[in-house]
């Protein structure tokens, strides 16, 4: 386990803007912490070697998975890296609502075949960053993410981006 920093209270109540602060706010303290982890993140992802994808993830709901998710992946594009993030939350997805994306096609229709890579990667308002949005629900999402379309998957987006991050 690695201690990569904290972020301090964020006062901002509209949602939307909690948790893309980085991007309206980047001078603010909240912005800095998140850039100083990014740099933690990258020193570590070196000793790790090949390491190209983050996962966000918590036991509790409501523990701030998802502001860190988006900011976190937003202080990597504003690096000029390549980034996506990928909504895998297929019960409560809100990526689609925080980047201003119709749900449509998603993880979950790719992963049942019913959608290419092409169709379920989007493009957000903010440069460098792309999104997977949830996509259709699925009944049973852990074993369909347990399986080989998964890896599939991840060897395709890791070709064509510097990091992923899973919400």
């Amino acid at each position: 386990a690695y201690f990569l920093g904290g972020i301090p209270s964020i006062s901002e109540k509209d949602p939307i803007k909690k948790d893309k602060l980085v991007h309206y706010i980047p001078k603010s303290h909240v912005a800095e912490s998140y850039r100083d982890i990014r740099t933690e993140l990258l020193f570590l992802m070196v000793k790790l070697k090949d390491t190209k994808t983050i996962l966000v993830t918590s036991a509790e709901p409501q523990a701030g998975k998802t502001t860190t998710v988006t900011n976190m992946a937003i202080t990597f594009a504003q690096a000029e890296h390549n980034v996506l993030i990928v909504d895998v939350d297929l019960r409560k997805p809100q990526l689609h609502m925080i980047f201003d994306i119709d749900k449509g096609l998603g993880m979950g229709d790719y992963m049942l075949g019913n959608a290419e890579l092409e169709q379920v990667i989007r493009g957000t308002e903010i440069k460098n960053l792309k999104v997977v949005t949830a996509g259709k629900n699925l009944s049973n999402p852990a074993e369909i993410m347990g399986s080989g379309k998964m890896e599939e998957f991840l060897s395709e987006v890791k070709e064509r981006f510097d990091f992923i991050f899973f919400d």
